[in-house]
């Protein structure tokens, strides 16, 4: 597992998880400066939610201890001054220290290893989440039948429970835990357990 520096984007929120692609608008000098270096290094970024959007200059106690390495896919500069960015996101990693230098945020990380065992149980998991998801997508209009159509065609089943979470009608601090359980069967029960009570909730409200 290696350690690396990376300038900060500190988000308001939203989580971005690995393989999701966010269009973001930043306005915060501090992370356009943040944005700006790293245009100049790899295009690579470690975004981290704020633990409380209203705060304008972040510090560690007011960030999350985990977030995403994600790589710039396009930068857009906007006439008022704000920058409009797609990021795609890359790997889960570990903030293991916070540096400010006067024009931005620096990270000490160290990225997570998510590798699983691919045995039966897990497969099994897989297809009754993808099942229970599929069932959440009847329910919830708002989820693009590509996304669900998408999912059987995917082998990684890190991708999926990704893609899932990303798509979850759950708070930011419930994407922020599921972004933080790195053990894939342990993240798939979580999500299960998501789907379910959004199920339940969704056939609620229509009685």
């Amino acid at each position: 597992m290696s350690s690396l520096t990376l300038p900060v984007l500190p988000l308001r929120d939203i989580v971005v998880f690995p393989g999701m692609v966010a269009p973001l608008f930043v306005g915060r000098k501090q992370s356009v400066n943040a944005l700006n270096h790293a245009m100049s290094l790899d295009k690579k970024i470690f975004l981290l939610a704020q633990k409380n959007s209203e705060v304008d200059n972040p510090n560690k106690s007011d960030l999350y201890g985990y977030g995403t390495v994600a790589k710039v896919l396009q930068l857009l500069k906007l006439p008022d001054g704000t920058i409009k960015v797609l990021v795609e996101g890359v790997n889960r990693a570990k903030l293991n220290n916070l540096y400010a230098s006067k024009d931005f945020l620096n990270a000490k990380i160290k990225n997570i290893d998510t590798k699983y065992k691919n045995t039966n149980k897990l497969k099994a998991l897989v297809k009754v989440v993808i099942e229970q998801f599929e069932d959440y997508s009847k329910v919830n209009k708002k989820i693009p039948s590509e996304v669900v159509n998408n999912l059987t065609t995917i082998s990684d089943h890190n991708k999926i429970s990704d893609i899932i979470s990303v798509n979850l009608n759950i708070t930011m601090e419930q994407k922020q835990e599921l972004l933080e359980i790195f053990n894939l069967e342990e993240r798939l029960n979580k999500i299960n357990l998501y789907l379910v009570s959004e199920i339940d909730s969704f056939q609620m409200e229509k009685k």
